[in-house]
């Protein structure tokens, strides 16, 4: 179970999410919140039994929820990332623990959601139909034309596996390009002011750069 706790500078406590007086969520929250120019935060949950879905909440600046969107899929480990006209952007994945040995049931995908006020609507998904057999550990990451990075990391867990490093369009999660990698990824991307990009591989450890 979760919630989200809000904390002034002075270390005091200014709201928590659900309210004490409330249950706390029946989800686990393993992904940082983002906070929009206008103050509202969007933080994804995942359902910790791995037999449910996963969920994202918009709250507004004093804890308030706004509205929570569901997903298919069971578990949300990157932190969402937003588009210059606050189109959201989450990358899911399916991690059931029922059928470990079928791949069938693990699998990723990427959303764009619209933020309507009082509840999200989907633009477009990644891949638009079906699912790739990777999850997604590492938080996408916009450039300023609002395309999309994300690298991925295969289910297996297992030595000698690799992944894959993807650019998306953020208009309408075209792919841009996908390029094999010789490791998975794990920890976020990072963009330099040059444009290069900066991917840190798991698996074996190591730093990739890309122009």
């Amino acid at each position: 179970t979760g919630r989200v706790f809000a904390v002034g500078t002075g270390g005091t406590r200014q709201w928590v999410f659900p309210a004490d007086v409330d249950p706390p969520l029946d989800y686990s929250i393993w992904a940082s919140p983002v906070v929009s120019p206008s103050g509202y935060i969007y933080i994804g949950a995942s359902d910790f039994t791995y037999l449910g879905g996963a969920r994202i909440y918009s709250l507004t600046a004093g804890g308030v929820e706004r509205w929570h969107y569901d997903f298919p899929e069971n578990t949300i480990a990157a932190t969402p990332a937003l588009l210059s006209d606050g189109t959201i952007i989450v990358a899911t994945q399916n991690r059931s623990t029922i059928l470990p040995s079928d791949p069938g049931d693990k699998y990723g995908r990427v959303y764009a959601l619209s933020d309507e006020g009082n509840h999200a609507d989907e633009k477009w998904t990644y891949p638009s139909s079906g699912n790739v057999t990777w999850g997604f550990f590492s938080s996408p990451l916009v450039d300023a034309s609002d395309n999309i990075y994300l690298g991925t990391k295969p289910f297996s867990f297992e030595g000698g596996e690799t992944g894959d490093l993807l650019g998306l369009r953020g208009s309408d999660g075209s792919l841009i390009f996908s390029e094999a990698l010789d490791g998975v990824v794990h920890g976020n991307l990072a963009l330099g002011p040059d444009g290069t990009l900066y991917v840190p591989l798991h698996k074996p450890p190591r730093l990739l750069m890309y122009r």
